[in-house]
């Protein structure tokens, strides 16, 4: 993107247009090209009715404050945009369906800008806010989500269907805030719940626990062993699963017990270029929905391990070696 001695808010007036692609292509390190970058991004100014947002290769350190007036966004895609540290803009995006966050290597934390100090946990390592309203939600429409490397905490968004780990941060923590919780006569909680969203900063109501667990559809990732961080009540509606490029996992025992959390929904198991898997046994005899298995480019797998286990469906296994 060049400079074309525009000037700013020529995008207010476009009340029908209702999709942005910002390419910035530029692969030269120019002085003062962050600072351009960020004021054209600010005097683009569109109309509220704009509804998808797309920025690729953008220098700057932050997205511009117009963001924040854009209520009817239900789609945003960041990529490339490697020198992004925040994204404070978009906590007040209640319409929000669809987030991807890809390859912004410096992005350090997201929060919602008009949370309350109260309403604020303290992160564990990035900075999250939470909004108020009911007590939980932040993104509360978000369907659809690809988290990038830099993150280390992300708020429970518990619409979320389609969820993309592919180069995320291994580290990475989902936290969960609900208002409410159960207390004693000393106003402390009286329990906490035992699954890996809990924080000992964070509050629950335990009776409400299940209309606050993401009911996951897709799941796409490249380290599937971290899959165990989160409730098995998460994968009960789970349909679709790619673990590709795990240059870890050896077998899937590993994770069996998101392998049983999904027994009767799994429709889809793609497995691909994971070198070290060795076998595909520990639980995967319980997916009874099963239609499709599909490997590929896992040179050490073995097909059987030598019983019957009544699963004609393993005929369709496409596993090259090489």
């Amino acid at each position: 993107m060049e400079d074309s001695g525009r000037k700013g808010g020529y995008l207010r007036s476009k009340k029908h247009l209702n999709h942005i692609n910002i390419r910035f292509t530029s692969n030269q390190e120019v002085d003062g090209t962050m600072g351009y970058e960020e004021v054209l991004m600010e005097e683009l100014q569109p109309h509220p009715n704009l509804m998808a947002l797309e920025v690729s290769g953008y220098k700057g350190v932050r997205m511009p404050g117009c963001v924040t007036f854009l209520p009817n966004l239900v789609r945003i895609e960041l990529s490339e945009c490697e020198e992004l540290q925040n994204l404070s803009c978009l906590g007040n995006l209640r319409h929000l369906k669809v987030l991807e966050l890809e390859n912004l290597l410096n992005l350090e934390y997201i929060e919602n800008s008009t949370a309350s100090v109260a309403c604020c946990t303290p992160p564990v390592s990035a900075s999250v806010g939470f909004s108020s309203a009911e007590g939980f939600s932040f993104f509360p429409a978000l369907e659809r989500l690809r988290l990038c490397p830099g993150l280390t905490s992300f708020p429970l968004c518990p619409m979320v269907e389609d969820l993309n780990l592919m180069g995320f941060n291994e580290g990475l923590r989902i936290i969960m805030r609900v208002m409410d919780a159960q207390r004693n006569n000393n106003g402390e909680a009286t329990s906490t719940p035992s699954f890996p969203y809990y924080h000992p900063s964070l509050q629950f109501d335990l009776g409400n626990l299940s209309r606050c667990i993401p009911k996951l559809r897709v799941i796409r990732t490249d380290n599937a062993a971290w899959l165990n961080s989160l409730t098995t009540g998460a994968f009960t509606g789970l349909t679709y699963m790619d673990i590709y490029c795990d240059k870890e996992i050896e077998s899937l025992e590993e994770v069996e017990e998101v392998i049983h959390g999904c027994s009767s929904s799994l429709q889809s198991l793609c497995i691909e270029n994971c070198p070290k898997l060795k076998n595909i046994f520990g639980g995967l005899e319980h997916l009874t929905a099963l239609k499709k298995l599909y490997i590929s480019s896992s040179p050490n797998l073995k097909i059987s391990d030598g019983s019957d286990i009544g699963m004609p469906w393993f005929l369709t296994i496409f596993a090259p070696s090489n």
